[in-house]
């Protein structure tokens, strides 16, 4: 049992280590030693953490001989009346300071990091499926996971996704472990803190073990992400030309409708074609860019605004992290294009990104997009890529969004009189028909009229 604070004081205070029992911690590192039977365990110390919460803790703690010989002759002088606890201090000025006593637990050998839901910058709940996933296990390391592919999760910010545990090393090959693990795992389609350890990993202060726990809050972290504010009447993730060759077996193409716009949408961005970008539905979405991007909006005219200026279209535009891109209402026609350059880091399904809603496969969690919805961007596009983009399409080579089409027919084995009969056909050849409003990607209803059919 853990005594009462004001006998940590004295028992403190009679062999001389300072207490901190309460209120703001010191700033320096804070190192935990495991008691148990009045004997020393264990250390292990937090050396990255996250707005307070550990992301990678290392056992036993990367310690200089003289500090931790500091740090045991400060706990003997409890251990006498409290032979089983967790003792946490601050090393502070080169010299420990006791911050907590608390219940024994297991301290874990080896490095341990946490992979947990939710962007770390911005600290949403989730509400999304996971597209891929993928938990490495090698002799040196293992990642544990509690998300399997296809699952459904709806939980709050920093539930945990994943443990990896790398196996006890000299600190620089377990760190060279743990970024090849990092680099191998998958959890596609969950916003995670994945680059957040891969950004930690990579600073020189990590590697040279930190000197204070608070270290990461001077990090410049960017979320690679699109925020869906308003998601528009039917935004989807697309790409071209689609999935192909499924159709045995009951799966469309989905792709872009306006395959054209979308792909000189991707050109103008200097994309390949087939890289994933958002097709809008008569109203387009409202979305957020944390991080710098170079976007071209394509397809019929719109009232379309970044940060309430006018948003262009068919040319490269720079949007700045932090950007608000509206878009609104089509002034014709019913479909136009989004494309980021680098495109959106959505997985490949059946070979393919675009999203088949029926389906509840491919794109975005299966589905149009919804608001509080977190787009994974492939890469940063700062307005210095705009250099690298096509200049803005012509005017002449820009395709024309009229309200009257003229289509083609090919005759079918229902051309046959056995089925329509000559008026018909000389109708169906001559009428004009209008679309009716319950038609969607998957057809497409015309009203007119109608066959008297042959029989």
């Amino acid at each position: 049992m853990i005594p009462p604070r004001h006998v940590l004081r004295r028992l403190a205070g009679a062999a001389g280590v300072p207490v901190r029992l309460g209120g703001p911690l010191p700033d320096g590192r804070r190192i935990e030693i495991l008691v148990r039977d009045g004997a020393i365990v264990a250390d292990q110390e937090v050396t990255a953490r996250w707005r307070g919460r550990p992301l990678v803790v290392e056992s036993p703690a990367p310690l200089a001989a003289d500090v931790r010989a500091a740090l045991h002759q400060a706990v003997a002088a409890f251990t006498p009346e409290i032979p089983g606890a967790v003792f946490e201090f601050v090393w502070e000025q080169e010299s420990p300071v006791l911050v907590d006593v608390r219940e024994t637990v297991e301290f874990q050998p080896g490095l341990t990091a946490w992979l947990t839901a939710g962007e770390p910058a911005l600290g949403r709940a989730v509400d999304a499926r996971c597209l891929d996933a993928h938990w490495p296990v090698a002799a040196d390391g293992r990642v544990d996971g509690t998300v399997a592919t296809g699952e459904y999760l709806t939980v709050p910010a920093g539930t945990l996704l994943a443990t990896v545990r790398i196996s006890p090393a000299p600190r620089t090959a377990a760190l060279a472990t743990l970024d090849r693990l990092l680099g191998e795992l998958r959890c596609a389609g969950i916003p995670n803190d994945l680059p957040l350890l891969r950004q930690i990993l990579a600073r020189p202060e990590f590697a040279q073990v930190p000197t204070s726990a608070r270290w990461c809050d001077s990090l410049a972290y960017t979320p690679l992400v699109i925020e869906v504010l308003v998601p528009g009447i039917h935004t989807t993730v697309q790409d071209f030309p689609g999935r192909l060759g499924a159709w045995a077996v009951g799966v469309p193409p989905s792709g872009p409708m306006d395959d054209l716009a979308f792909r000189l949408a991707n050109r103008l961005v200097g994309n390949p074609a087939d890289a994933a970008g958002l097709e809008l539905t008569l109203a387009g979405p409202t979305l957020r860019f944390h991080a710098p991007a170079v976007i071209c909006l394509a397809g019929p005219e719109s009232t379309a605004t970044v940060d309430g200026g006018p948003l262009p279209r068919w040319r490269a535009v720079a949007v700045a992290a932090g950007a608000v891109v509206a878009i609104g209402g089509l002034a014709r026609g019913c479909r136009a294009t989004l494309a980021i350059r680098g495109g959106l880091a959505v997985p490949a399904y059946l070979g393919s990104r675009a999203t088949f809603d029926l389906g509840g496969f491919g794109g975005h969690a299966g589905r149009p997009l919804k608001a509080g919805d977190l787009l994974p961007l492939a890469v940063a596009a700062p307005a210095a890529e705009l250099a690298h983009c096509p200049p803005p399409l012509p005017a002449a080579a820009q395709p024309k969004y009229l309200k009257r089409w003229e289509l083609g027919i090919l005759a079918g084995p229902h051309r046959d009189p056995e089925f329509f009969t000559g008026a018909d056909i000389q109708a169906l050849e001559s009428a004009i028909y209008t679309v009716h409003h319950n038609s969607n990607r998957t057809g497409i209803r015309l009203m007119g009229p109608k066959p008297v059919w042959a029989r």
